[in-house]
Protein backbone atom coordinates (compact mmCIF):
# COMPACT_ATOMS: atom_id res chain seq x y z
CA UNK A 1 0.00 0.00 0.00
CA UNK A 2 1.54 3.26 -1.18
CA UNK A 3 0.49 6.45 0.68
CA UNK A 4 -0.62 9.42 -1.44
CA UNK A 5 -0.46 12.53 0.68
CA UNK A 6 -2.17 12.20 4.05
CA UNK A 7 -5.68 11.20 2.99
CA UNK A 8 -5.41 8.32 0.50
CA UNK A 9 -3.34 5.40 -0.77
CA UNK A 10 -2.89 3.04 -3.72
CA UNK A 11 -2.47 -0.73 -3.77
CA UNK A 12 0.61 -1.94 -5.68
CA UNK A 13 1.33 -5.51 -6.69
CA UNK A 14 5.09 -5.90 -7.13
CA UNK A 15 6.89 -8.93 -8.65
CA UNK A 16 10.49 -10.11 -8.19
CA UNK A 17 11.76 -7.91 -11.01
CA UNK A 18 10.36 -4.79 -9.42
CA UNK A 19 7.54 -4.35 -11.92
CA UNK A 20 4.28 -3.31 -10.33
CA UNK A 21 0.62 -2.74 -11.03
CA UNK A 22 -0.97 0.17 -9.21
CA UNK A 23 -4.63 0.43 -8.28
CA UNK A 24 -6.80 3.49 -8.11
CA UNK A 25 -6.64 6.14 -5.42
CA UNK A 26 -8.47 5.06 -2.24
CA UNK A 27 -9.40 7.43 0.62
CA UNK A 28 -7.87 6.43 3.96
CA UNK A 29 -10.50 5.38 6.48
CA UNK A 30 -10.81 3.21 9.57
CA UNK A 31 -13.06 0.62 7.92
CA UNK A 32 -12.44 -2.86 6.52
CA UNK A 33 -11.51 -3.60 2.90
CA UNK A 34 -11.31 -6.82 0.92
CA UNK A 35 -8.44 -7.19 -1.58
CA UNK A 36 -8.16 -10.00 -4.12
CA UNK A 37 -5.67 -10.77 -6.89
CA UNK A 38 -6.56 -13.08 -9.78
CA UNK A 39 -4.11 -14.39 -12.36
CA UNK A 40 -5.88 -16.40 -15.09
CA UNK A 41 -3.81 -18.65 -17.35
CA UNK A 42 -2.91 -16.65 -20.44
CA UNK A 43 -4.56 -13.52 -19.03
CA UNK A 44 -3.56 -10.41 -17.17
CA UNK A 45 -3.42 -10.04 -13.41
CA UNK A 46 -6.39 -8.25 -11.89
CA UNK A 47 -6.73 -6.40 -8.58
CA UNK A 48 -10.17 -6.51 -6.95
CA UNK A 49 -11.05 -4.05 -4.18
CA UNK A 50 -14.18 -4.67 -2.10
CA UNK A 51 -15.66 -6.92 -4.78
CA UNK A 52 -15.00 -4.50 -7.63
CA UNK A 53 -12.36 -4.70 -10.39
CA UNK A 54 -9.95 -1.96 -9.37
CA UNK A 55 -7.30 -2.34 -12.10
CA UNK A 56 -6.09 -4.84 -14.70
CA UNK A 57 -2.38 -5.19 -15.36
CA UNK A 58 -1.18 -4.76 -18.94
CA UNK A 59 1.16 -7.76 -18.84
CA UNK A 60 4.18 -6.36 -17.01
CA UNK A 61 3.69 -8.11 -13.67
CA UNK A 62 4.15 -11.87 -13.37
CA UNK A 63 3.71 -14.28 -10.46
CA UNK A 64 6.56 -16.49 -11.64
CA UNK A 65 9.32 -17.01 -9.04
CA UNK A 66 10.20 -19.12 -6.04
CA UNK A 67 11.23 -16.73 -3.29
CA UNK A 68 7.94 -16.92 -1.39
CA UNK A 69 5.41 -14.25 -0.60
CA UNK A 70 5.90 -11.19 1.61
CA UNK A 71 2.89 -9.28 2.90
CA UNK A 72 4.86 -6.26 4.05
CA UNK A 73 8.09 -4.40 3.56
CA UNK A 74 11.13 -4.82 5.82
CA UNK A 75 11.34 -1.04 5.85
CA UNK A 76 8.85 0.32 8.43
CA UNK A 77 8.49 3.52 6.40
CA UNK A 78 7.06 1.53 3.50
CA UNK A 79 5.07 -0.98 5.52
CA UNK A 80 1.37 -1.50 5.87
CA UNK A 81 0.06 -0.23 9.20
CA UNK A 82 -3.25 -1.75 10.16
CA UNK A 83 -5.00 -5.05 10.83
CA UNK A 84 -4.88 -8.07 8.51
CA UNK A 85 -7.86 -10.34 9.10
CA UNK A 86 -7.21 -13.35 6.84
CA UNK A 87 -5.13 -14.30 3.79
CA UNK A 88 -6.07 -17.10 1.40
CA UNK A 89 -4.30 -18.46 -1.70
CA UNK A 90 -6.31 -20.57 -4.14
CA UNK A 91 -5.48 -22.65 -7.21
CA UNK A 92 -8.59 -21.45 -9.11
CA UNK A 93 -10.09 -18.15 -10.21
CA UNK A 94 -12.72 -17.25 -7.62
CA UNK A 95 -13.72 -13.82 -8.94
CA UNK A 96 -14.49 -12.77 -12.50
CA UNK A 97 -17.35 -10.28 -11.99
CA UNK A 98 -18.56 -7.89 -9.29
CA UNK A 99 -19.21 -9.72 -6.02
CA UNK A 100 -19.92 -9.35 -2.32
CA UNK A 101 -16.67 -10.06 -0.46
CA UNK A 102 -16.89 -13.26 1.59
CA UNK A 103 -17.00 -13.21 5.36
CA UNK A 104 -14.66 -15.70 6.98
CA UNK A 105 -12.67 -17.62 4.38
CA UNK A 106 -13.51 -21.30 4.18
CA UNK A 107 -11.24 -24.23 3.32
CA UNK A 108 -12.27 -26.07 0.16
CA UNK A 109 -10.62 -28.20 -2.52
CA UNK A 110 -9.21 -25.08 -4.20
CA UNK A 111 -7.51 -23.69 -1.08
CA UNK A 112 -3.71 -23.87 -1.18
CA UNK A 113 -3.11 -21.86 1.99
CA UNK A 114 -5.23 -20.05 4.54
CA UNK A 115 -3.82 -17.88 7.31
CA UNK A 116 -6.35 -16.53 9.82
CA UNK A 117 -3.71 -14.48 11.71
CA UNK A 118 -5.46 -14.72 15.08
CA UNK A 119 -4.21 -17.92 16.68
CA UNK A 120 -1.00 -16.88 18.43
CA UNK A 121 1.87 -19.31 18.94
CA UNK A 122 3.13 -21.73 21.59
CA UNK A 123 6.71 -21.26 20.40
CA UNK A 124 8.46 -18.26 21.96
CA UNK A 125 11.29 -18.32 19.41
CA UNK A 126 9.24 -18.91 16.24
CA UNK A 127 5.77 -17.31 16.46
CA UNK A 128 4.13 -19.33 13.70
CA UNK A 129 1.27 -18.20 11.50
CA UNK A 130 -0.64 -21.43 10.97
CA UNK A 131 -1.90 -22.63 7.62
CA UNK A 132 -5.48 -23.84 8.12
CA UNK A 133 -5.65 -25.48 4.69
CA UNK A 134 -3.82 -28.57 5.92
CA UNK A 135 -1.09 -28.16 3.29
CA UNK A 136 1.55 -27.08 5.80
CA UNK A 137 2.37 -23.63 4.41
CA UNK A 138 2.97 -22.12 7.84
CA UNK A 139 4.32 -18.58 7.98
CA UNK A 140 6.67 -16.69 10.28
CA UNK A 141 6.34 -13.28 11.82
CA UNK A 142 9.53 -11.39 10.94
CA UNK A 143 10.84 -8.54 13.06
CA UNK A 144 9.11 -9.45 16.30
CA UNK A 145 8.76 -12.45 18.58
CA UNK A 146 5.54 -11.10 20.08
CA UNK A 147 3.12 -10.03 17.32
CA UNK A 148 -0.29 -8.59 18.14
CA UNK A 149 -2.87 -11.25 17.29
CA UNK A 150 -6.28 -9.73 16.60
CA UNK A 151 -9.74 -11.25 16.97
CA UNK A 152 -13.24 -9.91 16.65
CA UNK A 153 -13.26 -9.11 12.95
CA UNK A 154 -16.63 -8.23 11.40
CA UNK A 155 -19.13 -10.62 9.86
CA UNK A 156 -22.51 -10.23 8.23
CA UNK A 157 -25.27 -11.60 10.41
CA UNK A 158 -26.86 -14.82 9.20
CA UNK A 159 -29.86 -14.25 6.96
CA UNK A 160 -29.00 -10.64 6.15
CA UNK A 161 -28.14 -9.22 2.74
CA UNK A 162 -25.09 -7.15 1.89
CA UNK A 163 -27.10 -4.79 -0.32
CA UNK A 164 -30.65 -4.25 0.98
CA UNK A 165 -33.63 -2.94 -0.97
CA UNK A 166 -34.47 -0.23 1.55
CA UNK A 167 -37.06 2.01 -0.13
CA UNK A 168 -39.12 1.90 -3.30
CA UNK A 169 -41.29 4.34 -5.25
CA UNK A 170 -43.49 2.20 -7.52
CA UNK A 171 -46.28 4.71 -8.14
CA UNK A 172 -45.27 8.39 -8.23
CA UNK A 173 -47.84 11.14 -8.81
CA UNK A 174 -48.94 11.41 -12.42
CA UNK A 175 -47.35 9.32 -15.14
CA UNK A 176 -44.86 6.86 -13.64
CA UNK A 177 -42.31 7.02 -16.46
CA UNK A 178 -39.08 8.70 -15.36
CA UNK A 179 -40.22 9.20 -11.74
CA UNK A 180 -39.76 5.72 -10.27
CA UNK A 181 -36.74 4.97 -8.11
CA UNK A 182 -35.22 2.39 -5.80
CA UNK A 183 -32.90 2.89 -2.82
CA UNK A 184 -30.24 0.41 -1.72
CA UNK A 185 -28.54 0.27 1.68
CA UNK A 186 -25.00 -1.08 2.15
CA UNK A 187 -25.43 -3.49 5.05
CA UNK A 188 -21.89 -4.86 4.62
CA UNK A 189 -18.70 -3.94 6.48
CA UNK A 190 -16.71 -2.92 3.39
CA UNK A 191 -17.63 -0.46 0.64
CA UNK A 192 -19.59 -1.98 -2.26
CA UNK A 193 -19.12 -0.63 -5.77
CA UNK A 194 -22.22 -0.44 -7.95
CA UNK A 195 -20.39 -1.15 -11.18
CA UNK A 196 -21.32 -4.52 -12.65
CA UNK A 197 -24.27 -5.14 -10.34
CA UNK A 198 -27.60 -6.18 -11.87
CA UNK A 199 -31.16 -5.00 -11.19
CA UNK A 200 -34.00 -7.02 -12.61
CA UNK A 201 -37.77 -7.21 -12.32
CA UNK A 202 -40.08 -10.15 -12.55
CA UNK A 203 -41.31 -9.24 -16.03
CA UNK A 204 -39.42 -10.64 -18.99
CA UNK A 205 -36.51 -8.52 -20.22
CA UNK A 206 -36.47 -6.20 -17.21
CA UNK A 207 -32.73 -6.36 -16.50
CA UNK A 208 -30.13 -3.63 -16.20
CA UNK A 209 -26.39 -4.00 -15.52
CA UNK A 210 -25.05 -0.91 -13.76
CA UNK A 211 -22.06 0.71 -15.41
CA UNK A 212 -21.31 3.57 -13.02
CA UNK A 213 -18.11 3.30 -10.95
CA UNK A 214 -19.36 4.46 -7.53
CA UNK A 215 -18.51 2.86 -4.18
CA UNK A 216 -21.16 2.97 -1.44
CA UNK A 217 -19.59 3.06 2.05
CA UNK A 218 -20.78 0.78 4.86
CA UNK A 219 -24.06 2.16 6.16
CA UNK A 220 -24.45 4.29 3.03
CA UNK A 221 -27.43 4.73 0.73
CA UNK A 222 -27.54 4.48 -3.08
CA UNK A 223 -30.42 6.11 -4.95
CA UNK A 224 -31.09 4.63 -8.39
CA UNK A 225 -33.71 6.24 -10.62
CA UNK A 226 -35.23 5.85 -14.06
CA UNK A 227 -34.27 9.41 -15.02
CA UNK A 228 -31.52 11.67 -13.73
CA UNK A 229 -33.22 14.90 -14.85
CA UNK A 230 -34.51 16.69 -11.74
CA UNK A 231 -37.10 18.58 -13.79
CA UNK A 232 -38.94 15.38 -14.71
CA UNK A 233 -38.05 12.82 -11.99
CA UNK A 234 -39.71 14.58 -9.05
CA UNK A 235 -36.69 16.66 -8.06
CA UNK A 236 -34.28 13.93 -6.90
CA UNK A 237 -30.54 13.58 -7.53
CA UNK A 238 -29.82 9.87 -8.07
CA UNK A 239 -26.37 8.31 -8.11
CA UNK A 240 -27.41 6.07 -11.00
CA UNK A 241 -29.84 6.47 -13.88
CA UNK A 242 -31.00 3.03 -15.04
CA UNK A 243 -33.57 4.05 -17.67
CA UNK A 244 -37.07 2.82 -18.42
CA UNK A 245 -36.10 -0.80 -19.08
CA UNK A 246 -37.34 -1.55 -15.56
CA UNK A 247 -40.78 -0.33 -14.53
CA UNK A 248 -42.18 -1.20 -11.11
CA UNK A 249 -45.73 -2.50 -10.98
CA UNK A 250 -48.28 -0.44 -9.08
CA UNK A 251 -49.88 -3.57 -7.65
CA UNK A 252 -46.81 -5.69 -6.92
CA UNK A 253 -43.93 -7.69 -8.39
CA UNK A 254 -40.52 -9.12 -7.43
CA UNK A 255 -37.32 -7.09 -7.75
CA UNK A 256 -33.85 -8.63 -7.64
CA UNK A 257 -30.42 -7.19 -6.81
CA UNK A 258 -27.65 -9.43 -8.15
CA UNK A 259 -23.87 -9.67 -8.19
CA UNK A 260 -22.14 -9.43 -11.55
CA UNK A 261 -22.18 -13.23 -11.75
CA UNK A 262 -25.99 -13.26 -11.47
CA UNK A 263 -26.13 -14.45 -7.85
CA UNK A 264 -29.12 -12.90 -6.08
CA UNK A 265 -28.02 -10.80 -3.10
CA UNK A 266 -31.42 -9.38 -2.17
CA UNK A 267 -34.96 -9.50 -3.51
CA UNK A 268 -38.25 -7.85 -2.68
CA UNK A 269 -41.62 -9.41 -3.50
CA UNK A 270 -44.18 -6.71 -2.71
CA UNK A 271 -47.93 -6.62 -3.20
CA UNK A 272 -50.95 -4.58 -2.16
CA UNK A 273 -50.36 -5.39 1.53
CA UNK A 274 -47.21 -3.24 1.53
CA UNK A 275 -47.55 0.37 2.63
CA UNK A 276 -47.37 2.54 -0.47
CA UNK A 277 -49.81 4.56 -2.56
CA UNK A 278 -49.90 7.02 -5.40
CA UNK A 279 -47.17 9.56 -4.65
CA UNK A 280 -46.09 7.70 -1.50
CA UNK A 281 -42.98 5.51 -1.27
CA UNK A 282 -42.60 2.43 0.92
CA UNK A 283 -39.84 2.65 3.56
CA UNK A 284 -38.19 -0.26 5.35
CA UNK A 285 -38.32 0.70 9.04
CA UNK A 286 -34.86 -0.71 9.90
CA UNK A 287 -32.41 -1.86 7.17
CA UNK A 288 -31.60 -5.07 9.06
CA UNK A 289 -35.24 -6.14 9.31
CA UNK A 290 -36.70 -8.74 6.96
CA UNK A 291 -37.88 -6.77 3.94
CA UNK A 292 -40.05 -9.67 2.78
CA UNK A 293 -42.50 -8.93 5.60
CA UNK A 294 -44.97 -6.13 4.80
CA UNK A 295 -45.25 -5.32 8.52
CA UNK A 296 -41.64 -4.10 8.46
CA UNK A 297 -42.51 -1.35 5.96
CA UNK A 298 -44.29 1.97 6.41
CA UNK A 299 -45.47 4.62 3.99
CA UNK A 300 -43.27 7.63 3.31
CA UNK A 301 -44.49 10.64 5.28
CA UNK A 302 -42.49 13.72 4.28
CA UNK A 303 -42.33 15.49 0.90
CA UNK A 304 -39.11 15.42 -1.12
CA UNK A 305 -37.80 17.11 -4.25
CA UNK A 306 -40.50 19.19 -5.89
CA UNK A 307 -42.91 18.37 -3.04
CA UNK A 308 -45.42 16.33 -5.04
CA UNK A 309 -44.37 12.94 -3.61
CA UNK A 310 -43.63 11.59 -0.15
CA UNK A 311 -40.53 9.59 0.82
CA UNK A 312 -36.87 9.86 1.83
CA UNK A 313 -34.86 8.97 -1.29
CA UNK A 314 -31.06 8.68 -0.97
CA UNK A 315 -30.83 9.07 2.80
CA UNK A 316 -31.79 7.39 6.05
CA UNK A 317 -35.47 6.56 6.00
CA UNK A 318 -37.64 8.83 8.09
CA UNK A 319 -39.08 5.68 9.67
CA UNK A 320 -35.56 4.64 10.78
CA UNK A 321 -35.19 7.44 13.32
CA UNK A 322 -35.64 8.44 16.90
CA UNK A 323 -38.94 9.97 17.97
CA UNK A 324 -38.68 12.85 20.43
CA UNK A 325 -41.25 13.04 23.22
CA UNK A 326 -41.77 15.29 26.22
CA UNK A 327 -44.73 14.76 28.55
CA UNK A 328 -45.22 18.40 29.59
CA UNK A 329 -45.67 21.69 27.74
CA UNK A 330 -44.82 24.17 30.51
CA UNK A 331 -42.94 24.48 33.80
CA UNK A 332 -43.61 27.02 36.55
CA UNK A 333 -41.04 27.78 39.25
CA UNK A 334 -43.51 29.79 41.36
CA UNK A 335 -41.44 32.00 43.72
CA UNK A 336 -37.64 32.15 43.93
CA UNK A 337 -35.75 34.67 46.04
CA UNK A 338 -33.82 37.23 43.99
CA UNK A 339 -30.13 36.36 43.73
CA UNK A 340 -30.78 32.68 44.43
CA UNK A 341 -31.51 29.72 42.14
CA UNK A 342 -33.87 26.81 41.94
CA UNK A 343 -34.02 23.90 39.52
CA UNK A 344 -36.65 21.56 38.11
CA UNK A 345 -36.06 18.49 35.92
CA UNK A 346 -38.00 17.14 33.00
CA UNK A 347 -37.39 14.18 30.68
CA UNK A 348 -36.91 13.87 26.93
CA UNK A 349 -37.93 10.42 25.72
CA UNK A 350 -37.18 8.50 22.52
CA UNK A 351 -40.07 6.32 21.39
CA UNK A 352 -38.55 5.62 17.96
CA UNK A 353 -36.50 2.71 16.59
CA UNK A 354 -33.08 4.40 16.34
CA UNK A 355 -30.91 6.59 18.55
CA UNK A 356 -32.18 10.14 18.88
CA UNK A 357 -29.62 12.90 18.55
CA UNK A 358 -30.70 16.01 20.44
CA UNK A 359 -28.31 18.57 19.01
CA UNK A 360 -29.40 21.59 21.05
CA UNK A 361 -31.37 22.33 24.21
CA UNK A 362 -31.38 26.06 24.88
CA UNK A 363 -33.23 28.98 26.47
CA UNK A 364 -33.76 32.48 25.15
CA UNK A 365 -32.72 34.46 28.23
CA UNK A 366 -29.96 34.36 30.82
CA UNK A 367 -32.45 33.95 33.67
CA UNK A 368 -33.13 30.32 32.76
CA UNK A 369 -30.47 27.74 31.85
CA UNK A 370 -30.46 24.03 30.96
CA UNK A 371 -28.09 21.14 31.55
CA UNK A 372 -27.11 19.22 29.49
CA UNK A 373 -27.29 21.24 26.29
CA UNK A 374 -27.13 18.11 24.06
CA UNK A 375 -28.06 14.45 24.40
CA UNK A 376 -27.86 11.14 22.56
CA UNK A 377 -30.85 9.04 23.61
CA UNK A 378 -31.04 5.32 22.70
CA UNK A 379 -34.31 3.95 21.36
CA UNK A 380 -36.77 3.33 24.19
CA UNK A 381 -34.75 5.40 26.66
CA UNK A 382 -34.91 8.95 28.02
CA UNK A 383 -32.63 11.71 29.25
CA UNK A 384 -33.08 13.94 32.30
CA UNK A 385 -32.79 17.67 31.60
CA UNK A 386 -32.41 20.19 34.44
CA UNK A 387 -33.72 23.74 34.11
CA UNK A 388 -32.37 26.38 36.51
CA UNK A 389 -34.11 29.65 37.33
CA UNK A 390 -31.96 32.50 38.70
CA UNK A 391 -33.93 35.78 39.07
CA UNK A 392 -31.64 38.77 39.62
CA UNK A 393 -34.49 41.10 40.64
CA UNK A 394 -38.06 41.11 41.85
CA UNK A 395 -40.55 40.42 39.09
CA UNK A 396 -42.09 37.86 36.77
CA UNK A 397 -39.97 36.02 34.20
CA UNK A 398 -40.91 33.89 31.20
CA UNK A 399 -38.82 32.01 28.64
CA UNK A 400 -38.96 29.24 26.03
CA UNK A 401 -36.83 26.08 26.04
CA UNK A 402 -36.05 25.00 22.45
CA UNK A 403 -35.26 21.34 21.75
CA UNK A 404 -33.64 20.56 18.39
CA UNK A 405 -33.26 16.92 17.32
CA UNK A 406 -32.91 14.70 14.26
CA UNK A 407 -36.50 13.49 14.56
CA UNK A 408 -37.59 14.17 10.97
CA UNK A 409 -41.23 14.61 11.96
CA UNK A 410 -40.65 16.93 14.94
CA UNK A 411 -37.21 18.52 14.59
CA UNK A 412 -38.08 21.40 16.96
CA UNK A 413 -40.05 21.20 20.20
CA UNK A 414 -40.63 24.05 22.67
CA UNK A 415 -41.37 24.16 26.38
CA UNK A 416 -42.66 27.28 28.16
CA UNK A 417 -41.10 28.18 31.54
CA UNK A 418 -42.00 30.90 34.02
CA UNK A 419 -41.09 32.05 37.49
CA UNK A 420 -41.30 34.98 39.89
CA UNK A 421 -38.44 36.65 41.69
CA UNK A 422 -39.24 37.85 45.20
CA UNK A 423 -37.48 40.12 47.69
CA UNK A 424 -34.86 38.49 49.86
CA UNK A 425 -36.17 40.57 52.86
CA UNK A 426 -39.55 39.78 54.50
CA UNK A 427 -42.34 41.54 52.60
CA UNK A 428 -45.55 41.58 54.65
CA UNK A 429 -48.72 42.42 52.77
CA UNK A 430 -52.17 42.66 54.44
CA UNK A 431 -55.14 42.13 52.14
CA UNK A 432 -58.86 42.60 52.63
CA UNK A 433 -61.08 41.70 49.73
CA UNK A 434 -59.63 43.24 46.58
CA UNK A 435 -57.45 45.65 48.55
CA UNK A 436 -53.95 44.18 48.90
CA UNK A 437 -52.38 47.17 50.66
CA UNK A 438 -54.40 47.53 53.86
CA UNK A 439 -52.64 49.79 56.35
CA UNK A 440 -55.52 50.15 58.87
CA UNK A 441 -58.89 48.52 59.40
CA UNK A 442 -62.06 49.89 61.06
CA UNK A 443 -64.71 47.57 62.43
CA UNK A 444 -68.27 48.78 61.90
CA UNK A 445 -70.41 49.79 64.92
CA UNK A 446 -70.81 46.79 67.20
CA UNK A 447 -73.12 46.39 70.20
CA UNK A 448 -71.65 45.75 73.62
CA UNK A 449 -71.10 42.08 74.42
CA UNK A 450 -71.51 41.12 70.76
CA UNK A 451 -68.78 39.85 68.45
CA UNK A 452 -67.96 40.92 64.90
CA UNK A 453 -65.44 38.86 62.94
CA UNK A 454 -63.61 39.95 59.78
CA UNK A 455 -60.84 38.11 57.96
CA UNK A 456 -57.58 39.75 56.86
CA UNK A 457 -54.99 37.98 54.75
Amino acid sequence: MIPIGSDSFKIHLVDESGEFTGGNRIPIDSGWHHLAVTSPTGGNIRLWLDGHLDVEDDGYVTLLGNSGIDFNSSDPAGSFEGVLDEVRISNSIRYSASFVPPGQFLVDNNTLALWRLNEGSFDADFPAIYDWSGNGYHGLSVGTSNPDWVTGTPALAEGQSAFVINELMPNPVGADGGKEWIELYNNFYTPLNLQGWIISGSSGGETVTLGVDIAIPPGGYALLAQDGDTTVNGGINPLVEYGNVISFSNIGETIFIKEGSGTVVDSLAYDATFHFASGVSMELIIPQWNNADSLNWVAGALPYGDGENLGSPGRRNDAFSGTVQIAISEISFSYVTQGESDSISFWIGNTGVAELQVSQISTGTEFFSVDPAQAAIPAGDSAEIEIQFSPPDIGEYTDTVSILSDDPHNPVLTLMVSGTGINEDPDIVVSYGENDSVSFFNFPLTRVNETWIQTLI
